[in-house]
């Protein structure tokens, strides 16, 4: 990581010391054998602020009880933190043959992809260490069948990411045009924290072609447990850099309270988006220039007959 990337380094370092204050609150809870606390979001992916709240879910057996989401909330609060809203994919403990076994069909809710892929792509255990590894290596093997082919490419995987990257653009225009949510934040965030999440997961599973499968299990698994910035910087190395340049001024921007109101109070205006302050045009134009930076890091990493440019697009 280079030294110009303060924001980074800050960010990572805040996370890490709050990961180990929240493992030692949440072990003094005495949970029950069998439960799993899995932190997702900008916690788990060590780019969290003070300005963050603290997403996770619980992985649980029946034994678990049905309080356990509300002590870990209350533990978290107490903290001087602020905990996920009890709804969606973060409202109950879930089984692990849930996360297994739900990869498509009409069983299937936008909760049960939300929870697998962030399991994947953007997961640390809180509690549950063993439990967490395990499910974590289930899923895994889950998406790399044996028998698979050397030359293939962990497409299952790569199909669902696609599926789950497709699933937030579209629940975004939900959200914000008939659910209310707020507009600006959002925006941002999916073209930074979201499409930084999709692109370095094309990245693991693009490294994954012209292996044997415990060789594709390994290092999927490898570029999946690792942050994000990381994938990134671990596969693409110093062509990195103008990307993560970029997104160190996100992770800027969003640990200042004053650009967070910003967005929470800039509003669409598709009939008129000149109306958007200097501040916020000025962010958006930032967003674009990183999604310039990860689709040049994309050709310069593999070449045109590399097997990844063919699945993204078929």
């Amino acid at each position: 990581m280079l030294m110009a990337q303060r924001n980074i380094q800050k960010a990572r370092s805040y996370s890490d010391e709050l990961l180990q204050k929240l493992r030692g609150k949440i072990a003094s809870l005495s949970l029950p054998a069998g439960c799993s606390v899995v932190a997702v979001g900008s916690l788990a992916r060590r780019e969290a602020s003070e300005q963050s709240d603290i997403d996770y879910f619980v992985i649980s057996d029946d034994t678990c009880g049905s309080d356990v989401n509300e002590r870990i909330g209350q533990a978290i609060a107490s903290m001087g933190l602020r905990a996920p809203s009890v709804a969606g994919a973060f409202a109950k403990a879930v089984n692990s043959t849930e996360i297994l076994e739900k990869i498509g069909g009409n069983n299937e809710s936008n909760d049960d992809l939300t929870r697998r892929m962030l399991l994947l792509l953007e997961s640390e255990w809180l509690h549950g260490e063993p439990e967490y590894d395990s499910l974590f290596s289930s899923v895994i093997e889950r998406y790399i069948r044996d028998g698979i082919t050397q030359h293939q490419l962990a497409r299952f995987f790569l199909n669902d990411l696609i599926r789950y990257y497709r699933t937030i653009c579209v629940d975004f225009e939900y959200k914000t045009v008939s659910a209310g949510k707020s507009w600006g934040d959002r925006n941002i965030k999916l073209m930074f924290s979201r499409k930084l999440l999709y692109f370095s997961g094309i990245l693991a599973a693009a490294e994954t072609a012209q292996l044997s499968c415990a060789s594709k299990r390994s290092r999927l698994a490898h570029l999946l447990r690792i942050p994000p910035l990381n994938r990134l910087e671990e596969v693409c190395g110093s062509d990195a850099a103008m990307a993560l340049d970029a997104y160190d001024k996100f992770l800027g921007w969003m640990a200042d309270g004053d650009v967070r109101e910003l967005l929470r109070s800039t509003n669409a205006d598709r009939a008129n988006p000149q109306t958007h302050s200097d501040r916020f045009r000025e962010l958006k134009n930032a967003a674009h220039h990183f999604s310039w930076c990860l689709e040049s890091l994309l050709h310069r990493r593999y070449a045109p007959t590399h097997p990844i440019n063919q699945a993204i697009l078929f």
